[in-house]
């Protein structure tokens, strides 16, 4: 062998070696370039706690800010149309990139209109809000879309219990499965009105909090096995009626809707169940399902060809409908009588399994306890005007 030939082979071995020794140093950034590319380049800094990025080859960068310190003409998203995550780079949900923000205006506050009654939705919601995540997320709401939408929280350290409804400015309903544990220290339990997005408090009208001050459980509510699964908290004073927190109309004693269509479930989802941050509260479009229909498709399931679904218990589905993402207590509501107009039909209560098919999700026949409700608010000193 030749010189030369014993050169090019030590030289061959020592790339073998260099290759496997990186190989085998692999970092998790590395794999992920290697499975999904490389990121576009970008700089990033940080400037006043928000972040500043620019993308190479941009003429100038923009500055990640609250959306109403940005006129119109400077903003990142023309026209208002939401654009992608990799498009927008702020992280919070109500914030825009802008060149040249105004720092000096005052975070705005919106002049009450007028209110309306009970049950009104807003499909575009009550401000605009550039929620980016939209495009890429059609469950996500729009911010006071639904006014009557409430979210329970521990007192002592904010962690999120479930969802229920505003019925009058003292008086919150819910599943009584949700908050059942709190019925002999009601001062544990608080409720967020208003609210939007939990990672952020930049919306344009504040939440609103209030303490537990009494909890009314249906007294032939069975926590085993949930049936007549309602229950109501009254509260430790008024919620302040504003655009983005109202009342939901209740239904008649036994109103049935079994043939009712775009009903919506509302509420917030948990990416897990340890998750006790949820984000932005979302909507699930569903349609109603006979009670004798729901309780032969329960019997194809694990409970058993034996099973009777209790007469407490409404059931939905939907083409892409799975009410177990959202938590206990949640509203359903359904069209009635009107544009954006709606009643409560339910409270998300169980279900089983997710994402099956021909499967319905259970929500408690808020209809069923129309009298009883209407018992209690009188017990308590007030009216039912509020949710007629």
């Amino acid at each position: 062998m030749t010189k030369t030939e014993l050169n090019k082979m030590l030289f061959a071995l020592t790339v073998l070696v260099a290759a496997a020794t990186a190989q085998g140093a692999q970092t998790a950034d590395d794999m992920t370039i290697g499975r999904f590319g490389s990121p576009p380049a970008e700089t990033q800094t940080v400037s006043e706690s928000r972040k500043t990025r620019s993308r190479e080859g941009d003429d100038d960068a923009c500055k990640c800010v609250p959306y109403y310190l940005c006129r119109d003409n400077d903003h990142s998203v023309p026209d208002r149309n939401f654009l992608s995550f990799e498009q927008n780079p702020c992280e919070e949900t109500v914030e825009v990139c802008c060149k040249n923000p105004d720092s000096t205006v005052p975070k705005v506050v919106r002049e009450t209109e007028d209110l309306k009654g009970c049950g009104y939705r807003f499909p575009n919601g009550v401000d605009y809000i550039p929620n980016l995540d939209n495009e890429q997320n059609s469950d996500n709401s729009n911010f006071g879309e639904f006014p009557w939408v409430v979210a329970f929280l521990e007192t002592s350290n904010g962690s999120y219990v479930g969802s229920g409804a505003i019925i009058h400015p003292e008086v919150i309903v819910t599943a009584a499965h949700v908050i059942s544990s709190y019925k002999d220290s009601p001062g544990n339990l608080k409720i967020r009105a208003g609210e939007w997005d939990f990672k952020t408090t930049m919306e344009t009208y504040p939440h609103q909090e209030r303490e537990a001050q009494q909890i009314k459980i249906h007294p032939d509510f069975h926590r085993r096995n949930l049936r007549n699964d309602i229950a109501l908290i009254q509260l430790s004073e008024p919620l302040k009626f504003e655009n983005h927190v109202n009342t939901i109309c209740l239904p008649e004693q036994d109103e049935s809707f079994d043939q009712s269509s775009g009903c919506l479930q509302t509420g917030w989802p948990r990416t897990s169940f340890n998750d006790s941050t949820p984000g932005i509260m979302n909507k699930v479009e569903m349609h109603m399902i006979p009670h004798s229909r729901c309780n032969d498709q329960l019997k194809m399931t694990r409970l058993s060809p034996l099973y009777m679904l209790h007469s407490s218990f409404v059931c939905s589905g939907g083409d892409d409908a799975n009410i177990c993402k959202l938590c206990g207590g949640a509203p359903l509501v359904c069209p009635s009588g009107g544009a954006d107009r709606y009643k409560l039909v339910g409270l998300i209560a169980w279900s089983i399994g997710c994402n099956l098919i021909e499967t319905p999700g259970m929500s408690v026949a808020v209809s069923n306890f129309r009298t009883w409700i209407d018992s209690q608010i009188k017990e308590w000193g007030y009216n039912n005007s509020s949710y007629i």
